[in-house]
């Protein structure tokens, strides 16, 4: 059963459950880049973002492993409407609307939050794997722009 939670700072599963999925994410994604080190992704997560008045973050997962995640960055100011940050998908576990379950999580959230666009990105090659979040009553072009 696929479980998606906000991410407790605190659990240690549920942290390493993250940084797995960012790990396996970029080394198919991008992998002439270096692999992130475990530890500076878990570090990075307790680091103030002066870009983002809060960063909401969520992980998924089924059966204790990490199968996606989603780093939502909110914006103030004149951008307060505007959410913005990367859904990932594990690479074993796309096209199994993981992607799609962690949007419907995410965005009720983000209108809790006052938000009602959500920019996202992700690699050529997590695009292709992506069947994008029609089934969640949502248009999402090319850019990777979705507005619900």
């Amino acid at each position: 059963m696929l479980e998606i939670t906000a991410l407790d700072l605190g659990d240690t599963a549920a942290l390493d459950a993250y940084a797995d999925v960012r790990i396996a994410a970029q080394a198919v994604d991008r992998p002439d880049e270096p692999a992130p080190a475990r530890e500076r992704i878990i570090a990075s997560l307790r680091e103030a973002n002066p870009d983002f008045s809060e960063v909401l973050r969520f992980v998924a997962r089924r059966d204790g492993e990490g199968v996606g995640s989603a780093t939502i960055g909110l914006l103030g100011g004149v951008n307060a409407r505007l959410a913005v940050g990367p859904v990932t998908v594990h690479p074993r576990h796309r096209r199994r609307g993981v992607g799609t379950a962690l949007l419907e999580a995410v965005l009720p959230r983000l209108r809790a939050h006052g938000r009602d666009v959500l920019a996202s990105w992700g690699s050529p090659r997590a695009a292709r794997a992506s069947t994008g979040p029609s089934r969640a009553g949502s248009a999402w072009p090319r850019r990777g722009c979705c507005r619900r």
